[in-house]
């Protein structure tokens, strides 16, 4: 479970909050981002070991699901008093942002290098903040484009390096690419919904509904897909712990860190936090998986997070709104 599959980090770059940091918030928020970053450590050898991308989502929200059933049971109320238009928002959240969106990622794993599809994820926030004025009413600034543009231009290089778009085309790098985007384009509208149904339920209550109402989708994909039924032939002991330290660690332990430490943290400072995800995933990803980084991408990374961090700095969608998680 990415970090991007869990929790949404929208508010930090939309709300006004004062930068006085009250107590030691900040110090979870990065532990948090930490453990995000360690994703790849546990995903990784699933789909290297030939585990179908179904199946590994599949398990993935089976254990979030039961881990969060004593939250969805309180919740009974909440859930019964939904409108039909929350309703869509929660389906989409679940279907779109939390099923579909993962297994994309996890198959970004299986086309090529899970470095530059864990990285990738930095582009998230791009596609919230674009949505935000359209389904939120917010207001984008005139230094939105110009940020969000770059940030583009550095997951391309991240991505794909010095390759021209059509010689890329051809090659094997934009299978994975295009499926981290698309996986970041999701989790980003996700965040938009995730946002405005927190007016109505709390974080961990749409955590809740998120993951099973995924279920359904995920449990009808894995039974049409002959391949999840041979795959599973592959799992051993080892990778039993892999797959529930996908869910364990970077997804109940990160979000769990992330919401009380988000409680005393303002959105600057939980911003800056928020770059030992990354900085975490490329240490784990050279050092651990001995996988490589080569000038282009080393580039695209640099203005990718300078690009997204200006952003959220600079303020760059104003709201009048507060919370949401996707």
């Amino acid at each position: 479970m990415n970090k991007r599959s869990n929790i949404a980090v929208y508010n930090h770059f939309v709300t006004n909050k004062s930068d006085n940091v009250s107590g030691n918030g900040w110090i979870l928020v990065t532990v948090a981002a930490m453990t995000w970053g360690f994703d790849i450590v546990f995903r990784s050898p699933l789909t290297a070991a030939g585990l179908d991308a179904s199946l590994i989502v599949f398990g993935e929200h089976l254990m979030l699901t039961l881990v969060f059933l004593p939250i969805l049971i309180g919740s009974r109320k909440q859930f019964a008093a939904l409108s039909v238009q929350n309703w869509l928002a929660l389906l989409f959240v679940a279907w779109g942002a939390s099923a579909v969106a993962t297994w994309l990622y996890t198959l970004a794993f299986v086309y090529g290098a899970p470095l530059s599809a864990v990285l990738l994820q930095k582009t998230q926030p791009l596609f919230a903040l674009a949505l935000a004025p359209t389904m939120l009413g917010e207001k984008r600034r005139r230094l939105f484009w110009p940020l969000a543009a770059a940030a583009l231009v550095g997951a391309y290089l991240l991505a794909l390096g010095w390759i021209s778009p059509l010689a890329a085309m051809h090659g094997a790098g934009i299978k994975a690419g295009a499926c981290a985007i698309a996986a970041s384009a999701l989790w980003g509208a996700g965040t938009v919904a995730g946002r405005k149904l927190s007016q109505a339920l709390s974080p961990l209550t749409i955590a809740a509904g998120r993951f099973t109402l995924a279920m359904p989708l995920l449990g009808l994909t894995v039974a049409v897909d002959p391949k999840s039924a041979e795959s599973i032939s592959r799992l051993t002991p080892v990778l039993a712990v892999d797959w529930a330290a996908v869910a364990a660690v970077p997804g109940l332990l990160g979000m769990s860190l992330y919401y009380i430490g988000m409680r005393t943290t303002p959105a600057s400072i939980a911003t800056l936090a928020e770059l030992a995800y990354p900085a975490t995933a490329l240490l784990t990803g050279l050092f651990l998986l001995h996988q490589k980084m080569d000038i282009a991408q080393t580039a695209g990374l640099v203005i990718l997070v300078i690009a997204v961090h200006q952003i959220a700095v600079s303020h760059a969608v104003e709201t009048t709104v507060e919370g949401g998680i996707a």
